[in-house]
């Protein structure tokens, strides 16, 4: 008996370990070994993982070397000192923030300077620096034991913990190898460890080290420490992305740069390869999503802000509609406090927008000089004042002279209020303003288009060719909006001066203006602005145009201008919907049984007209006697009445157990199919079309009576391919003719409103296509909205309207599509 119970036991300690198994057993994921990226500086190096030692120093030592402090003298490097004693605690620290930094080195401020000592990372918006995550982590574990290895057996054992896939083989062998007891094993195997990689693989680090070490900041190191940048070759047309930049993982950028790669060698292959290119700058693409995030917060303030202070406007000067102006100017009262940043005169809302104004929005570093037209470098002054001694100078050239007015101003400019208020106070600051802005805009590479600008310099042996000749230059947004502007160029495609972003040609306007901004563009723009800042901050520039009829010629271009779209030919997606639908036999009253297809769904999510579907009558008849006994009528809203759950119906089984009917069967309006093996049949309803076949019915004398379309469901279409017939089929049988198949994003030539356009194919139903002019950027929800906006015609009307199917390649030739 004894020895029974103990099988027993057992047998039910394996079942255990059996289900246990069943429900949670994963496979391993394959290794992503293969997908590290390669080092950029050592060829064939794979890059090094971020939890690596190496690594860990490289980036705190990195930022180290760029950090800047401003003292009483203006903005200065660290001294050795300072670096040896910054760059020891963060050896030892996860981080360090800028307050805990400043006590570290002994910087006090005085009270009521947030300025001084102030370092240049913290004023462009970072809180902390990174020091040694790994060291940190594992020292909180390991204690004394960390601190007595030397620093080869550290980054061993933080080798053998990164490559450790198996988290108890990995705890087996820090028992073994490494003397650790089964707590502190098991502890410093959850810890968590970087899990990205760096930009360089570990024989770049250890070679850079060392010149890190010295103070040398990572371009100089890499350029004393490789030598001048090889020669690379010159291509006669752009490769395709992964031979060219194997290195790159980001899909979306991967897939960005191929279609820049289709109309790049679209351009040289008729027009021979330019004698330059310039790329504006998308400023959003390289940011982090955190940061990104942090943008949209931003933006979300500022429309809080916006409104409140409209709203302040109605309330207070009964102003129904405030201009901009109004808006912008009590924004930059409440960021100065409602005082006069120059004066120190106090801002009252009658002074600021009254029917006298006494206060100007003002630059505070001249347009003129600085082209920045935002908000960051705008304030008020009062009128008198700006005209009469600012003048379009900068702070300290207007008042620098007399100390004692200059520091009531950076007193008062010291109390400014919002997030901008340390970058307003920089501007105020600055003693000298010089020209590097024309520089700038023509060398600056950010990370946004760093891909795409590498990739473009392929063309010339590198973004600067063999000569020193730069090939490949940038602008930013800000600049190329400004020039439109200034050349009249906004009311091209539309009325008003902005850009109106409806028409997908707006991209031709701005590729027009960044093509011509080159530095003397820039220069003359600069010199016209001097003479045209106005008292409301606004700027109105006129330039010369670039050629007789500039304007004119323009707008005949743009007007002949055919968009292409990316045409989506791919299978993949969902091939029906998620809902499993039932195949049940109803018997009818006349006594014919039918097949209908039924689902299940709760009664709160039911429509009046759903409940008189419900298959059940006892079910379908206690629903109904519900809703009228709490409604008063059968045909009350069952979402609103079933919410409430003491208003379900109840229903009485066989045994006498009462219970609430939460959900019912109902047959369904769908057309389904079967899909899966006999043993795990189930019913779906396809999901999105993926084209139609376009087919002409022709008489017995050959002749076409109409056009009739046959939709083909992606669901449909895959089993086409995975049975290796033909997507698109073309035998329709006798006395019909194949015309043409269309899928969503392809385009077709027709007429339509007495005109011959080309139009995009938007969306396929049953009976009809949605298509919308090949330049209309506006979303499919904006069109839905505005009556009379969507293009929607049958397939036979398709035939009244003589449509082709063509293809726009990349350069807006159309062509036959030859379907």
């Amino acid at each position: 008996w004894e020895r029974q119970a103990r099988d027993n036991a057992a047998l039910t300690d394996r079942h255990k370990q059996a289900i246990h198994r069943a429900i949670f057993f994963q496979r391993p994921l394959k290794s992503q070994r293969g997908l590290v990226g390669r080092c950029s500086l050592e060829r064939g190096r794979r890059r090094a993982p971020e939890a690596c030692l190496e690594f860990q120093e490289f980036r705190y030592l990195q930022r180290v070397n760029d950090l800047e402090v401003r003292d009483v003298d203006g903005w200065r490097r660290l001294t050795a000192e300072e670096r040896r004693r910054l760059t020891d605690a963060l050896d030892v620290h996860e981080k360090l923030t800028f307050s805990q930094i400043r006590r570290l080195l002994g910087f006090r401020r005085p009270r009521g300077d947030r300025f001084l000592y102030e370092f240049n990372l913290e004023a462009g918006g970072e809180s902390k620096l990174m020091g040694n995550q790994t060291a940190a982590r594992l020292r909180s574990i390991l204690g004394d034991r960390w601190d007595a290895m030397p620093p080869d057996r550290r980054k061993e054992f933080v080798d053998e913990i990164i490559s450790f896939r198996d988290e108890q083989a990995l705890v087996r062998r820090l028992q073994r190898a490494w003397d650790l007891d089964e707590t502190m094993a098991g502890q410093v195997v959850d810890v968590p460890l970087p899990s990205n990689f760096a930009s360089f693989s570990r024989k770049a680090l250890r070679r850079l080290l060392p010149r890190l070490h010295a103070g040398e900041r990572l371009q100089t190191a890499i350029k004393n420490e490789y030598g001048p940048r090889e020669t690379h070759t010159v291509y006669d047309r752009l490769p395709p992305v992964r031979e060219a930049m194997s290195e790159l993982r980001n899909p979306v950028v991967c897939r960005a740069l191929t279609e820049l790669r289709r109309v790049v060698n679209a351009i040289v292959a008729r027009y021979g390869k330019p004698q330059a290119i310039r790329v504006e700058l998308a400023r959003d693409l390289k940011m982090s999503r955190e940061r990104r995030k942090q943008r949209w917060k931003q933006m979300r303030e500022n429309e809080r802000k916006r409104d409140a202070a409209k709203e302040r406007v109605i309330r207070e000067l009964g102003i129904q509609q405030p201009r901009n102006t109004h808006i912008l100017k009590v924004i930059l009262a409440e960021e100065c406090n409602w005082e006069c940043p120059y004066t120190g005169r106090t801002i009252s809302m009658e002074a600021l927008i009254g029917s006298h104004p006494q206060f100007d929005i003002e630059h505070i570093i001249p347009f003129s000089r600085s082209l920045d037209d935002s908000i960051v470098n705008k304030t008020l002054c009062y009128h008198e004042e700006n005209r009469e001694r600012k003048r379009g100078r900068t702070p300290w050239e207007a008042y620098g002279g007399d100390e004692q007015r200059w520091h009531e101003i950076l007193s008062r400019v010291g109390r400014f209020q919002g997030p901008l208020a340390k970058r307003k106070f920089e501007l105020f600051a600055l003693t000298e303003v010089t020209d590097e802005f024309v520089n700038r805009q023509l060398s600056d590479t950010r990370y946004i288009t760093r891909a795409a600008v590498e990739y473009l310099g392929l063309l010339y042996g590198g973004v600067i060719d063999e000569s020193g000749k730069r090939r490949v230059q940038t602008t930013t947004g800000p600049v190329t909006s400004q020039m439109a502007r200034a050349w009249g160029l906004g009311r091209i495609l539309g009325p008003g001066s902005g850009k109106n972003r409806d028409d997908h040609r707006h991209h031709a306007v701005d590729a027009i203006v960044i093509a011509l901004t080159d530095a003397a563009v820039i220069q003359r723009y600069s010199r016209a602005s001097q003479q045209s800042e106005s008292r409301l901050g606004r700027i109105q520039v006129e330039l010369p145009e670039p050629w007789p009829d500039f304007v004119q010629s323009v707008q005949r271009a743009i007007d002949c201008i055919v968009v292409s779209h990316r045409a989506k030919r791919r299978l993949s997606g969902a091939l029906h919907e998620e809902t499993n639908y039932g195949i049940r036999n109803v018997l009818r009253p006349n006594g014919r049984v039918d097949q209908v297809v039924t689902v299940r769904k709760r009664l709160d999510q039911m429509s009046s007209e759903e409940v008189q579907r419900i298959i059940d009558p006892v079910v379908r008849q206690l629903v109904l006697e519900k809703l009228k006994a709490v409604t008063g009528r059968e045909n009350a809203d069952p979402k609103r009445v079933f919410a409430v759950p003491e208003n379900l119906p109840h229903r009485t089984d066989r045994a006498g157990n009462v219970f609430p009917v939460r959900a019912a069967r109902i047959q369904a309006r769908r057309t389904v199919q079967p899909i899966g093996s006999p043993a795990k049949r189930r019913y779906v309803a396809p999901g999105s079309n993926s084209h139609m076949e376009i087919v002409a019915e022709l008489d017995t004398q050959g002749r076409e009576l109409r056009w009739e379309g046959h939709i083909v469901s992606r669901l449909e279409a895959y089993a086409r391919y995975r049975a290796g017939e033909p997507v698109v089929k073309r035998d329709h049988g006798p006395n019909k003719r194949f015309l043409f198949s269309l899928r969503p994003t392809e385009m077709v030539e027709m007429n339509y409103q007495g005109q011959r356009n080309i139009f995009k194919v938007e969306a396929i139903s049953s009976r009809q296509l949605e298509f919308v002019l090949h330049s209309d950027a506006r979303p499919s929800s904006v069109r839905r909205k505005q009556s009379g906006q969507r293009v929607r015609l049958s397939p036979d009307r398709l035939r009244s309207a003589r449509a082709r199917k063509v293809v726009v390649d990349p350069l807006g030739k159309i062509l036959p599509a030859n379907d």
